[in-house]
Protein backbone atom coordinates (compact mmCIF):
# COMPACT_ATOMS: atom_id res chain seq x y z
CA UNK A 1 0.00 0.00 0.00
CA UNK A 2 2.85 2.39 0.77
CA UNK A 3 4.39 1.89 -2.66
CA UNK A 4 0.99 2.42 -4.27
CA UNK A 5 0.57 5.74 -2.47
CA UNK A 6 4.04 6.77 -3.55
CA UNK A 7 3.25 5.99 -7.19
CA UNK A 8 -0.15 7.70 -7.05
CA UNK A 9 1.29 10.92 -5.65
CA UNK A 10 3.99 10.90 -8.34
CA UNK A 11 1.80 10.28 -11.38
CA UNK A 12 -1.60 11.67 -10.21
CA UNK A 13 -0.54 15.08 -8.97
CA UNK A 14 -4.01 16.60 -9.13
CA UNK A 15 -5.82 13.92 -7.15
CA UNK A 16 -8.81 15.23 -5.18
CA UNK A 17 -10.07 12.15 -3.29
CA UNK A 18 -8.30 9.21 -1.65
CA UNK A 19 -10.23 6.22 -0.27
CA UNK A 20 -8.12 3.59 1.47
CA UNK A 21 -9.37 0.00 1.95
CA UNK A 22 -10.61 -1.52 5.18
CA UNK A 23 -8.11 -3.60 7.12
CA UNK A 24 -8.53 -7.32 6.43
CA UNK A 25 -8.87 -9.10 9.78
CA UNK A 26 -7.26 -12.22 8.31
CA UNK A 27 -3.99 -10.33 7.93
CA UNK A 28 -4.31 -8.04 10.94
CA UNK A 29 -0.83 -8.78 12.30
CA UNK A 30 0.86 -8.17 8.96
CA UNK A 31 -1.10 -4.95 8.46
CA UNK A 32 -0.21 -3.72 11.95
CA UNK A 33 3.49 -4.28 11.32
CA UNK A 34 3.26 -2.32 8.07
CA UNK A 35 1.04 0.50 9.40
CA UNK A 36 3.82 2.97 10.24
CA UNK A 37 5.31 2.62 6.77
CA UNK A 38 1.92 3.14 5.10
CA UNK A 39 1.21 6.32 7.05
CA UNK A 40 4.68 7.66 6.39
CA UNK A 41 4.00 7.22 2.68
CA UNK A 42 0.50 8.68 3.11
CA UNK A 43 1.80 11.89 4.68
CA UNK A 44 4.43 12.22 1.94
CA UNK A 45 1.72 11.76 -0.68
CA UNK A 46 -0.55 14.34 0.99
CA UNK A 47 2.29 16.86 0.83
CA UNK A 48 2.75 16.27 -2.91
CA UNK A 49 -0.98 16.57 -3.59
CA UNK A 50 -1.09 19.84 -1.68
CA UNK A 51 1.70 21.22 -3.83
CA UNK A 52 0.00 19.97 -6.99
CA UNK A 53 -3.30 21.62 -6.08
CA UNK A 54 -1.87 25.01 -5.32
CA UNK A 55 -2.02 24.58 -1.55
CA UNK A 56 -5.56 23.22 -1.30
CA UNK A 57 -4.83 19.53 -0.79
CA UNK A 58 -7.32 16.69 -1.05
CA UNK A 59 -11.06 17.31 -0.88
CA UNK A 60 -11.85 13.83 0.46
CA UNK A 61 -9.73 11.59 2.67
CA UNK A 62 -11.05 8.20 3.77
CA UNK A 63 -8.75 6.40 6.19
CA UNK A 64 -10.64 3.55 7.92
CA UNK A 65 -8.09 2.72 10.64
CA UNK A 66 -4.75 3.50 12.24
CA UNK A 67 -2.40 1.81 14.68
CA UNK A 68 -4.13 0.64 17.86
CA UNK A 69 -0.96 0.51 19.96
CA UNK A 70 -0.78 4.27 20.49
CA UNK A 71 -4.21 5.60 19.62
CA UNK A 72 -3.75 9.08 21.03
CA UNK A 73 -0.34 9.55 19.46
CA UNK A 74 -1.35 8.30 16.02
CA UNK A 75 -4.65 10.25 16.14
CA UNK A 76 -2.89 13.49 17.04
CA UNK A 77 -0.32 12.96 14.30
CA UNK A 78 -2.98 12.08 11.73
CA UNK A 79 -5.23 15.06 12.45
CA UNK A 80 -2.24 17.43 12.61
CA UNK A 81 -1.12 16.28 9.16
CA UNK A 82 -4.65 16.57 7.80
CA UNK A 83 -5.18 20.15 8.95
CA UNK A 84 -1.77 21.13 7.58
CA UNK A 85 -1.76 19.23 4.28
CA UNK A 86 -5.52 19.27 3.49
CA UNK A 87 -6.72 22.74 4.57
CA UNK A 88 -9.68 22.61 2.13
CA UNK A 89 -10.79 19.11 3.15
CA UNK A 90 -14.52 18.54 2.65
CA UNK A 91 -14.94 14.89 3.66
CA UNK A 92 -13.04 13.10 6.44
CA UNK A 93 -15.13 9.95 6.39
CA UNK A 94 -13.02 6.93 7.21
CA UNK A 95 -15.65 5.97 9.80
CA UNK A 96 -18.09 5.06 7.01
CA UNK A 97 -16.04 2.04 5.92
CA UNK A 98 -16.69 0.23 9.22
CA UNK A 99 -19.88 1.97 10.34
CA UNK A 100 -22.56 -0.41 11.56
CA UNK A 101 -25.96 0.54 12.91
CA UNK A 102 -27.56 -2.55 14.41
CA UNK A 103 -30.75 -2.92 16.40
CA UNK A 104 -29.10 -1.70 19.61
CA UNK A 105 -25.91 0.29 19.04
CA UNK A 106 -23.85 2.32 16.59
CA UNK A 107 -20.36 0.93 16.06
CA UNK A 108 -17.33 1.93 14.00
CA UNK A 109 -13.66 0.96 14.07
CA UNK A 110 -12.64 4.55 13.44
CA UNK A 111 -12.20 6.97 16.35
CA UNK A 112 -10.06 10.05 16.87
CA UNK A 113 -8.45 10.02 20.32
CA UNK A 114 -7.05 13.51 19.87
CA UNK A 115 -5.96 16.06 22.43
CA UNK A 116 -8.06 19.16 22.94
CA UNK A 117 -5.35 21.42 21.50
CA UNK A 118 -5.12 19.42 18.27
CA UNK A 119 -8.91 19.34 18.00
CA UNK A 120 -9.17 23.11 18.44
CA UNK A 121 -6.57 23.68 15.74
CA UNK A 122 -8.35 21.28 13.40
CA UNK A 123 -11.69 23.05 13.92
CA UNK A 124 -10.13 26.43 13.16
CA UNK A 125 -8.29 25.21 10.06
CA UNK A 126 -10.64 22.78 8.29
CA UNK A 127 -13.66 25.03 7.79
CA UNK A 128 -14.55 23.62 4.35
CA UNK A 129 -16.08 20.42 5.78
CA UNK A 130 -19.34 19.41 4.14
CA UNK A 131 -20.29 16.60 6.54
CA UNK A 132 -19.22 15.29 9.91
CA UNK A 133 -20.21 12.49 12.29
CA UNK A 134 -19.65 12.60 16.04
CA UNK A 135 -19.13 8.85 15.94
CA UNK A 136 -15.36 9.49 15.82
CA UNK A 137 -14.92 11.99 18.67
CA UNK A 138 -16.10 12.29 22.29
CA UNK A 139 -19.64 13.51 22.94
CA UNK A 140 -18.68 16.42 25.18
CA UNK A 141 -18.79 20.21 25.33
CA UNK A 142 -14.99 20.34 25.04
CA UNK A 143 -15.42 19.07 21.47
CA UNK A 144 -18.73 20.83 20.68
CA UNK A 145 -17.50 24.32 21.51
CA UNK A 146 -14.38 24.50 19.28
CA UNK A 147 -16.32 23.02 16.38
CA UNK A 148 -19.11 25.60 16.67
CA UNK A 149 -16.99 28.65 17.47
CA UNK A 150 -15.45 28.56 13.98
CA UNK A 151 -18.18 28.67 11.35
CA UNK A 152 -18.36 25.80 8.85
CA UNK A 153 -20.22 27.57 6.01
CA UNK A 154 -20.37 24.47 3.78
CA UNK A 155 -21.38 21.85 6.36
CA UNK A 156 -24.72 20.39 5.26
CA UNK A 157 -24.80 17.00 7.05
CA UNK A 158 -24.23 16.31 10.73
CA UNK A 159 -24.68 13.17 12.79
CA UNK A 160 -24.73 13.15 16.59
CA UNK A 161 -24.28 9.75 18.22
CA UNK A 162 -21.96 7.58 20.29
CA UNK A 163 -19.65 4.82 19.08
CA UNK A 164 -19.60 1.80 21.42
CA UNK A 165 -16.20 0.74 20.05
CA UNK A 166 -14.62 4.08 20.88
CA UNK A 167 -12.10 4.15 23.74
CA UNK A 168 -13.82 7.16 25.34
CA UNK A 169 -16.95 7.02 27.48
CA UNK A 170 -20.10 9.06 27.92
CA UNK A 171 -20.21 11.28 31.03
CA UNK A 172 -23.37 13.28 31.74
CA UNK A 173 -21.51 16.16 33.37
CA UNK A 174 -19.36 16.63 30.25
CA UNK A 175 -22.07 17.70 27.77
CA UNK A 176 -25.05 20.04 27.82
CA UNK A 177 -27.74 21.61 25.71
CA UNK A 178 -25.75 24.83 25.76
CA UNK A 179 -22.74 23.09 24.25
CA UNK A 180 -24.88 21.55 21.52
CA UNK A 181 -26.39 24.96 20.78
CA UNK A 182 -22.92 26.43 20.25
CA UNK A 183 -22.18 23.55 17.90
CA UNK A 184 -25.30 24.39 15.87
CA UNK A 185 -24.36 28.06 15.71
CA UNK A 186 -21.34 27.10 13.62
CA UNK A 187 -23.41 25.22 11.03
CA UNK A 188 -25.53 27.85 9.23
CA UNK A 189 -25.84 25.75 6.04
CA UNK A 190 -26.91 22.54 7.79
CA UNK A 191 -29.56 20.60 5.84
CA UNK A 192 -29.54 17.11 7.37
CA UNK A 193 -29.32 16.41 11.11
CA UNK A 194 -29.36 12.78 12.25
CA UNK A 195 -29.37 12.05 15.99
CA UNK A 196 -28.99 8.40 17.00
CA UNK A 197 -29.60 7.53 20.65
CA UNK A 198 -29.47 4.21 22.48
CA UNK A 199 -31.59 2.43 25.06
CA UNK A 200 -29.51 0.50 27.56
CA UNK A 201 -30.86 -2.83 28.76
CA UNK A 202 -29.91 -4.24 32.19
CA UNK A 203 -27.95 -7.02 30.49
CA UNK A 204 -25.92 -4.62 28.33
CA UNK A 205 -23.46 -3.98 31.16
CA UNK A 206 -22.51 -7.66 31.07
CA UNK A 207 -22.04 -7.74 27.31
CA UNK A 208 -20.42 -4.30 27.01
CA UNK A 209 -18.63 -3.63 30.33
CA UNK A 210 -17.14 -0.39 28.97
CA UNK A 211 -20.62 1.12 28.67
CA UNK A 212 -22.13 2.42 31.88
CA UNK A 213 -24.25 5.22 30.46
CA UNK A 214 -25.44 6.62 27.16
CA UNK A 215 -26.36 10.02 25.75
CA UNK A 216 -29.07 11.55 27.93
CA UNK A 217 -31.96 12.42 25.58
CA UNK A 218 -32.97 15.28 27.89
CA UNK A 219 -30.32 17.51 26.26
CA UNK A 220 -32.42 17.56 23.08
CA UNK A 221 -35.11 19.78 24.55
CA UNK A 222 -37.06 22.86 23.52
CA UNK A 223 -34.00 25.12 23.76
CA UNK A 224 -32.13 22.79 21.42
CA UNK A 225 -34.91 22.97 18.81
CA UNK A 226 -35.11 26.74 19.11
CA UNK A 227 -31.35 27.00 18.54
CA UNK A 228 -31.58 24.54 15.66
CA UNK A 229 -34.21 26.52 13.76
CA UNK A 230 -32.59 29.88 14.57
CA UNK A 231 -29.07 28.88 13.50
CA UNK A 232 -29.86 26.45 10.67
CA UNK A 233 -32.48 28.07 8.40
CA UNK A 234 -31.63 25.69 5.53
CA UNK A 235 -32.48 22.57 7.55
CA UNK A 236 -34.45 20.09 5.44
CA UNK A 237 -34.28 16.80 7.36
CA UNK A 238 -34.38 16.09 11.10
CA UNK A 239 -34.26 12.57 12.49
CA UNK A 240 -34.02 11.61 16.16
CA UNK A 241 -33.89 7.84 16.47
CA UNK A 242 -33.52 5.46 19.38
CA UNK A 243 -31.92 2.07 18.95
CA UNK A 244 -32.61 -0.74 21.39
CA UNK A 245 -35.54 -2.56 22.89
CA UNK A 246 -38.82 -0.93 23.88
CA UNK A 247 -39.67 -3.71 26.30
CA UNK A 248 -41.77 -3.16 29.39
CA UNK A 249 -38.75 -3.80 31.58
CA UNK A 250 -37.30 -0.50 30.43
CA UNK A 251 -39.52 1.61 32.65
CA UNK A 252 -36.55 3.66 33.76
CA UNK A 253 -35.63 4.55 30.20
CA UNK A 254 -36.38 8.15 29.30
CA UNK A 255 -37.44 8.95 25.77
CA UNK A 256 -36.24 12.02 23.97
CA UNK A 257 -39.78 13.35 23.62
CA UNK A 258 -40.15 13.73 27.39
CA UNK A 259 -38.34 17.07 27.20
CA UNK A 260 -39.94 18.31 23.97
CA UNK A 261 -43.05 20.39 24.51
CA UNK A 262 -45.32 22.26 22.13
CA UNK A 263 -42.89 25.18 22.36
CA UNK A 264 -40.13 23.16 20.73
CA UNK A 265 -42.44 21.68 18.11
CA UNK A 266 -43.73 25.15 17.24
CA UNK A 267 -40.15 26.11 16.40
CA UNK A 268 -39.97 23.19 13.97
CA UNK A 269 -43.29 24.21 12.37
CA UNK A 270 -41.78 27.64 11.65
CA UNK A 271 -38.68 26.24 9.94
CA UNK A 272 -39.16 27.42 6.33
CA UNK A 273 -37.30 24.60 4.55
CA UNK A 274 -37.85 21.65 6.88
CA UNK A 275 -39.54 18.95 4.78
CA UNK A 276 -38.92 15.80 6.84
CA UNK A 277 -39.28 15.31 10.62
CA UNK A 278 -38.95 11.90 12.26
CA UNK A 279 -38.77 11.80 16.06
CA UNK A 280 -39.17 8.92 18.50
CA UNK A 281 -40.99 9.22 21.83
CA UNK A 282 -42.78 12.52 21.39
CA UNK A 283 -45.34 13.54 23.99
CA UNK A 284 -46.96 16.30 21.98
CA UNK A 285 -50.44 17.63 22.62
CA UNK A 286 -53.34 17.85 20.21
CA UNK A 287 -52.81 21.62 20.14
CA UNK A 288 -49.36 21.17 18.57
CA UNK A 289 -50.80 19.15 15.68
CA UNK A 290 -53.81 21.43 15.24
CA UNK A 291 -51.69 24.57 15.30
CA UNK A 292 -49.59 23.18 12.47
CA UNK A 293 -52.65 22.21 10.41
CA UNK A 294 -54.26 25.60 10.97
CA UNK A 295 -51.10 27.65 10.47
CA UNK A 296 -50.62 30.01 7.57
CA UNK A 297 -48.79 28.17 4.79
CA UNK A 298 -47.14 31.22 3.19
CA UNK A 299 -43.83 30.47 4.91
CA UNK A 300 -43.65 27.05 3.19
CA UNK A 301 -43.64 28.29 -0.38
CA UNK A 302 -41.24 26.24 -2.45
CA UNK A 303 -41.73 23.07 -0.37
CA UNK A 304 -43.41 20.34 -2.41
CA UNK A 305 -44.17 17.95 0.46
CA UNK A 306 -43.70 18.07 4.20
CA UNK A 307 -43.51 14.74 6.04
CA UNK A 308 -43.81 14.52 9.82
CA UNK A 309 -43.62 11.32 11.82
CA UNK A 310 -43.88 10.98 15.60
CA UNK A 311 -43.29 7.30 16.27
CA UNK A 312 -44.21 6.93 19.94
CA UNK A 313 -46.73 9.23 21.61
CA UNK A 314 -47.19 6.89 24.55
CA UNK A 315 -50.09 7.44 26.93
CA UNK A 316 -51.22 10.66 25.26
CA UNK A 317 -51.83 8.96 21.89
CA UNK A 318 -55.56 8.33 22.45
CA UNK A 319 -56.28 11.84 23.66
CA UNK A 320 -54.39 13.40 20.75
CA UNK A 321 -56.14 11.26 18.12
CA UNK A 322 -59.60 11.90 19.54
CA UNK A 323 -59.24 15.63 19.95
CA UNK A 324 -57.53 16.24 16.61
CA UNK A 325 -60.18 14.32 14.66
CA UNK A 326 -63.09 15.95 16.49
CA UNK A 327 -61.61 19.42 16.08
CA UNK A 328 -60.93 18.97 12.36
CA UNK A 329 -64.49 17.92 11.54
CA UNK A 330 -65.72 21.09 13.28
CA UNK A 331 -63.25 23.57 11.79
CA UNK A 332 -64.34 25.48 8.65
CA UNK A 333 -63.14 23.70 5.52
CA UNK A 334 -61.61 26.87 4.10
CA UNK A 335 -59.31 27.28 7.10
CA UNK A 336 -57.53 23.96 6.65
CA UNK A 337 -57.99 23.82 2.89
CA UNK A 338 -56.30 27.18 2.35
CA UNK A 339 -53.41 26.14 4.62
CA UNK A 340 -52.80 22.90 2.78
CA UNK A 341 -52.87 24.33 -0.75
CA UNK A 342 -49.35 25.61 -0.11
CA UNK A 343 -47.69 22.18 0.16
CA UNK A 344 -48.57 18.51 0.29
CA UNK A 345 -48.57 17.00 3.76
CA UNK A 346 -48.15 13.68 5.55
CA UNK A 347 -48.42 13.52 9.35
CA UNK A 348 -48.03 10.15 11.06
CA UNK A 349 -48.73 9.65 14.77
CA UNK A 350 -48.24 6.23 16.33
CA UNK A 351 -48.07 4.28 19.57
CA UNK A 352 -46.84 0.72 19.96
CA UNK A 353 -49.46 0.02 22.65
CA UNK A 354 -52.20 1.87 20.84
CA UNK A 355 -55.49 3.07 22.23
CA UNK A 356 -58.91 1.39 22.21
CA UNK A 357 -61.66 3.24 20.32
CA UNK A 358 -65.26 2.31 19.62
CA UNK A 359 -65.70 1.29 16.03
CA UNK A 360 -68.89 3.36 15.80
CA UNK A 361 -66.97 6.51 16.79
CA UNK A 362 -64.35 5.86 14.11
CA UNK A 363 -67.07 5.36 11.50
CA UNK A 364 -68.69 8.60 12.64
CA UNK A 365 -65.38 10.46 12.29
CA UNK A 366 -64.84 8.90 8.89
CA UNK A 367 -68.22 10.04 7.59
CA UNK A 368 -67.86 13.52 9.07
CA UNK A 369 -64.38 13.87 7.58
CA UNK A 370 -65.54 12.93 4.11
CA UNK A 371 -68.41 15.38 4.39
CA UNK A 372 -66.25 18.20 5.70
CA UNK A 373 -63.47 17.63 3.16
CA UNK A 374 -65.56 16.47 0.23
CA UNK A 375 -62.87 17.44 -2.29
CA UNK A 376 -60.16 15.54 -0.45
CA UNK A 377 -58.35 18.61 0.84
CA UNK A 378 -57.34 16.57 3.88
CA UNK A 379 -57.71 12.82 4.45
CA UNK A 380 -56.94 10.48 7.30
CA UNK A 381 -56.22 6.79 7.75
CA UNK A 382 -56.41 4.87 11.01
CA UNK A 383 -54.50 1.61 11.44
CA UNK A 384 -55.45 -0.86 14.15
CA UNK A 385 -53.12 -3.16 16.03
CA UNK A 386 -53.71 -6.87 16.36
CA UNK A 387 -56.57 -7.86 18.63
CA UNK A 388 -55.68 -8.93 22.14
CA UNK A 389 -56.48 -12.62 21.77
CA UNK A 390 -55.38 -13.33 25.33
CA UNK A 391 -57.95 -11.01 26.92
CA UNK A 392 -60.37 -13.80 27.82
CA UNK A 393 -57.66 -16.16 29.04
CA UNK A 394 -56.10 -13.52 31.26
CA UNK A 395 -59.40 -12.48 32.79
CA UNK A 396 -59.09 -15.23 35.41
CA UNK A 397 -55.62 -14.25 36.55
CA UNK A 398 -54.73 -12.49 39.78
CA UNK A 399 -56.90 -9.38 39.38
CA UNK A 400 -59.42 -7.55 41.48
CA UNK A 401 -63.11 -8.24 40.96
CA UNK A 402 -63.56 -4.90 39.19
CA UNK A 403 -60.65 -5.56 36.85
CA UNK A 404 -62.06 -8.97 35.95
CA UNK A 405 -65.45 -7.46 35.11
CA UNK A 406 -63.82 -4.86 32.88
CA UNK A 407 -61.72 -7.55 31.20
CA UNK A 408 -64.82 -9.63 30.43
CA UNK A 409 -66.65 -6.62 28.98
CA UNK A 410 -63.67 -5.86 26.76
CA UNK A 411 -63.46 -9.50 25.70
CA UNK A 412 -67.10 -9.50 24.60
CA UNK A 413 -66.53 -6.21 22.77
CA UNK A 414 -63.57 -7.72 20.90
CA UNK A 415 -65.69 -10.69 19.87
CA UNK A 416 -68.45 -8.42 18.58
CA UNK A 417 -65.90 -6.23 16.80
CA UNK A 418 -67.21 -3.18 18.65
CA UNK A 419 -63.71 -2.01 19.53
CA UNK A 420 -60.49 -1.35 17.67
CA UNK A 421 -57.07 -0.87 19.21
CA UNK A 422 -55.65 1.89 17.04
CA UNK A 423 -51.89 2.13 16.77
CA UNK A 424 -51.38 4.71 14.05
CA UNK A 425 -53.09 7.76 12.59
CA UNK A 426 -52.01 9.36 9.32
CA UNK A 427 -53.18 12.65 7.83
CA UNK A 428 -52.40 13.24 4.18
CA UNK A 429 -53.41 15.54 1.36
CA UNK A 430 -52.74 13.21 -1.56
CA UNK A 431 -52.19 9.46 -1.76
CA UNK A 432 -49.34 10.11 -4.18
CA UNK A 433 -47.16 11.52 -1.38
CA UNK A 434 -47.49 8.36 0.74
CA UNK A 435 -44.99 5.53 0.49
CA UNK A 436 -45.87 2.65 -1.86
CA UNK A 437 -46.87 0.26 0.92
CA UNK A 438 -49.39 2.69 2.36
CA UNK A 439 -50.70 3.52 -1.09
CA UNK A 440 -51.36 -0.18 -1.71
CA UNK A 441 -53.21 -0.56 1.61
CA UNK A 442 -55.37 2.51 1.06
CA UNK A 443 -56.08 1.50 -2.52
CA UNK A 444 -57.71 -1.68 -1.25
CA UNK A 445 -60.00 0.27 1.04
CA UNK A 446 -61.51 2.21 -1.86
CA UNK A 447 -62.13 5.29 0.29
CA UNK A 448 -60.48 8.67 0.68
CA UNK A 449 -60.59 8.58 4.50
CA UNK A 450 -60.46 5.11 5.99
CA UNK A 451 -59.68 3.00 9.01
CA UNK A 452 -57.72 -0.15 8.33
CA UNK A 453 -57.87 -3.35 10.39
CA UNK A 454 -54.71 -5.38 10.78
CA UNK A 455 -55.46 -8.96 11.82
Amino acid sequence: MGDLLDAASTHCKHLEALILPVKDVRYADAVADNMDFVFWKLYSALKKWKEGSGGKGLRQLTVPSRSEFDREGTSNEFLSKVLTLCPQLEYLDGWKRSYHEGTEFVASDESLCVSRDVWKTFCKSCVALREFSWVVVPFSDEFFLPFGLTTKPNLTRLQLTYNIRAPFRIRRNEYSTGGLNVLLSGCPALKHLDIVLHRLQPCDALIYPQIDEMIDPDVFNDDFFLALTDNCPQLRLLRIRELGSLSNSRKSCTGVGNTITDRGLAALWRAPNLTYIDIHDVKCSADAILNFLHADGDSYQGIATRRIRFRELGACFGEVVQRVLEDLVRVPTQKVGRRRTKAQLVISLSSRRGYVFERSWLVKMQQAFETRFAKGELCFAVFSLKKDKDTVRRSGSSRSAQQQVIAKILARAWIKDDLLRVGRLIFYTDKAVLDKRLQAVLRKSGRRSSWIITD
